[in-house]
């Protein structure tokens, strides 16, 4: 519902009285004796978002040719006209349905011609006159109209006092709201008719045409008054929310001006004082101009621009402090690298690490190229091996080789790429991501970043930190690395990443793409020993307190440590059970004052560990039909992967269980099929196949199994239950098997033998595509399977 204001450009009429924003002077208000207006034909003006009342007088704008037309006829006449409200505002120009049937006789004082066609006009509303006739609309709208007479019977006690209550309250309205038109406040005292003052009440309301309009059309004068008393109430309750709203604001605008103030004079007392100590913001205005990247340093002067002119105490200057905090302690200035020796790197690989040759030759490797070329290689190396076989202390030593600082940052579990690139400052609570972090502790680009768990990277709908993690590991592009926090460009370009995952398959493509593989396998029970003597007995040794004393384990015991307490491809369990027995060997010291010198015995570890986990085998010991040693790999390893067949009557359906997936599966029947198309060759019935089941199953039925490499012994398994000949318990094998009987190469051959070596396995079968694999195997487990085919 629109409100009672001026009219719009083209109108037909503009009212002074309705433009006091705009400074312009109310409507005059007579108290002339209402005078009656014989039945005559009148000249209509229609009036846009306007509604006048008797004994206003008010300049009116005319501009349409029709109410033009209208004001010549009235002025042709006796200058009176009809002057009625548009029931609806619109543009076109209204016929006698749009009008109502109550409006106002006006008197024409003056009229004026303007330049640009139209008219202004000075009317004097004398009374209410109601349509009795209409005439026509040809040239100019007009009706024939019949004075309304008012009368003003004497007033009750109470209306008296309504009357006065009423006066009481407009002339407070109007010194609140029309402060500059003292005039009319002194007028009001001397309206003692109740009509007269409702109608002054209402053309000085904002409120809106239809309200007005029913002000105008109430003929008693006392209900006429009482409701432009609703109307004033109502107004005034706007009016004291709108103070109130305003007077908030002006103590807030109050407050921050006296805090602003009284800083600035603190300040200018300490500085008389001598104890003003370095202004904050020039420490920040001499970081920023130490800053080489010229788009850094040009927004940190901006954004320092803002907080000077900001009070201290606004949550924004809290914002951009804690960005200019980030930005001024990142490392900036690139550092010159130190001279890199090879032979101290190796030295230094050597005792933090036993074993791993070809790993350690690949970091040289490594390290040599960034010595020649001055910067990081453009391959990322990945560390990929089974846990606990030293992928994440190789990057430490990588570190400490090269004189860098060492940062490790965990990306297991990391769903968002807001962790990567950071937050937007418009977020509460925002962070640079976690290489920015990870720069900011080490406070140089001079450092080794280890990307850590870098196949557990999830995706989730906020983002994907892999596709984020694409720009950092590209060496063109990693030297304009935007953080979504700092808004600017960073050089990650002498940054040495490294990364170490368990598995490859669950790196993205496009990721795996920009890393250069260095596969760690695990370890044997040699290289296990030599560890444990050189690294892990020392460190639980000084951790349990026990660094003065020369206890220890000896050969034979830490040997059976290895065979019946662990069943790994790292250390990390060893050394879990190493810990375990100098605990107990520290409380046996505090409770006794003594310990052992050395453990000796495989009876001792019982008495301190506990019976033994593991057996010498979990294999069967005998050969058995339809049993067959197949190899596996796995995230920790490889493992010894018993295959088991066994056959019913029935009408030669296939169950397979043990927790197998597709790719498996599928190996089974081609390996069933195989079989049958070679009866002939091992000795079967080709009949045996049509009235007999078969069932199928792999060992340790809780972990999930896949993958083709299990072929050949699912098909030995099958031949073997359907001829009726055992298979050696102590042979094994692994490769996957075609339709036609030939077997495939496979991956991970060196754990799958190493799992073989610890399972104590005589023989190990492997395809003939694997034999170069072979170089891959360390020397002790080549020597024993002499004769590996």
């Amino acid at each position: 519902m629109s409100r009672d204001r001026g009219p719009e450009a083209g109108s037909d009429v503009s009212s002074e009285a309705k433009s006091s924003s705009r400074g312009r002077k109310k409507p005059l208000v007579t108290d002339k004796p209402a005078r009656k207006a014989a039945s005559q034909a009148l000249p209509i003006i229609p009036l846009k978002e306007l509604v006048v009342f008797p004994r206003m007088i008010l300049p009116l704008f005319i501009a349409r040719s029709p109410s033009l037309r209208a004001l010549d006829e009235a002025l042709a006449g006796d200058s009176q006209l009809a002057l009625l409200s548009q029931h609806e505002n619109q543009h076109a120009y209204p016929d006698s349905g749009q009008l109502p049937r109550i409006g106002v006789l006006a008197q024409v004082l003056q009229t004026l011609r303007l330049p640009d066609g139209s008219t202004r006009v000075m009317v004097e509303c004398r009374s209410r006159i109601r349509m009795s006739r209409w005439i026509g609309s040809d040239p100019c709208l007009k009706a024939r109209f019949v004075g309304i007479t008012e009368t003003s019977p004497p007033l009750s006690p109470e209306q008296d006092v309504l009357v006065q209550l009423m006066m009481r309250q407009f002339e407070h309205f109007m010194q609140q709201a029309h402060q500059g038109f003292s005039e009319m406040v002194e007028h009001v005292p001397t309206l003692d008719d109740p009509g007269a003052l409702a109608d002054m009440i209402a053309a000085y309301l904002p409120c809106t045409i239809p309200e007005k309009q029913i002000i105008l059309e109430t003929l008693d004068p006392v209900q006429r008054l009482e409701a432009s008393g609703r109307l004033l109430s109502r107004a005034m309750e706007l009016m004291a929310i709108e103070n109130q709203i305003h007077s908030k604001i002006r103590q807030s605008i109050d407050q921050h001006q006296k805090e602003y103030f009284l800083r600035e004079k603190i300040r200018a007392i300490r500085e008389e004082l001598g104890e003003e100590s370095e202004n904050e913001n020039d420490g920040y205005r001499a970081k920023i101009e130490a800053i080489p990247q010229q788009e850094a340093r040009e927004k940190a002067g901006r954004e320092l621009a803002r907080l000077e002119k900001m009070p201290g105490m606004s949550a924004e200057s809290g914002v951009i402090r804690t960005w200019l905090d980030t930005l001024v302690s990142l490392p900036w200035t690139p550092e010159d690298s130190k001279p890199i020796s090879l032979a101290v790197a190796a030295k230094r690989l050597e005792q933090e690490h036993y074993g791993l040759d070809k790993v350690k030759d690949r970091m040289l490797e490594y390290l040599a190229v960034q010595e020649l070329s001055g910067k990081p290689p453009h391959t990322v190396l990945c560390l990929v091996g089974p846990p606990g076989v030293g992928k994440t202390s190789l990057a430490r030593a990588i570190a400490e080789a090269t004189g860098r600082k060492f940062e490790r940052i965990a990306l297991g579990g990391v769903g968002d790429d807001a962790e990567i690139r950071g937050h937007r400052r418009t977020y509460i609570g925002a962070l640079p991501g976690r290489l920015i972090q990870a720069l900011q502790r080490a406070g140089t680009t001079h450092t080794v970043i280890l990307l850590d768990e870098f196949d557990k990277l999830t995706k989730r709908y906020s983002g994907d930190p892999a596709a984020a993690l694409l720009e950092v590991l590209d060496p063109e592009q990693n030297n304009a690395f935007r953080d979504h926090y700092l808004e600017v460009p960073f050089d990650l370009s002498r940054v040495l990443f490294l990364c170490a995952a368990n598995i490859t398959h669950t790196i993205p493509r496009p990721l795996l793409d920009r890393l250069q593989l260095v596969p760690l396998s695990g370890y044997t029970e040699a290289e296990k020993a030599e560890i444990a003597r050189r690294h892990l007995i020392p460190r639980q040794r000084e951790q349990a307190g026990l660094k003065g004393t020369a206890v220890g384990l000896s050969k034979a015991a830490l040997t059976s440590l290895i065979q019946r307490y662990t069943r790994e491809s790292g250390v990390r369990e060893l050394e879990r059970q190493i810990s375990s027995v100098f605990r107990w060997l520290a409380r046996r010291k505090l409770e006794q004052g003594k310990v052992p010198k050395r453990i000796d015995s495989a009876a001792q570890l019982q008495e301190i560990l506990g019976p033994p986990r593991y057996t010498e085998s979990n294999l069967e010991s005998e050969a058995t039909i339809g049993l067959v040693n197949g190899l596996a790999w796995t995230e920790t390893g490889g493992s010894v992967l018993p295959v088991e067949v066994a056959l019913s009557p029935g009408k030669g359906k296939l169950l397979t269980t043990g927790n197998l997936g597709d790719v498996m599966k599928e190996s089974m029947q081609l390996a069933l099929a195989c079989v049958r198309q070679r009866a002939a060759e091992l000795g079967i019935d080709p009949e045996r196949f049509t009235t007999t089941d078969v069932h199928v199953h792999v060992s340790e039925g809780a972990i999930p199994k896949d993958g083709p490499s299990a072929g050949i012994a699912i098909a030995t398994a099958l031949a073997s239950a359907f001829s009726g000949r055992p298979a050696s318990a102590r042979h094994a094998m692994t490769g996957e098997i075609t339709l036609r009987g030939r077997v495939l190469t496979i991956g991970g051959l060196k754990e799958k033998v190493l799992a073989a070596f610890r399972e104590q396995i005589d023989t190990v079968l492997i395809p003939e595509g694997n034999r170069a694999d072979l170089a891959e195997i360390p020397p002790e487990v080549r020597a024993h399977y002499l004769g590996l085919r």
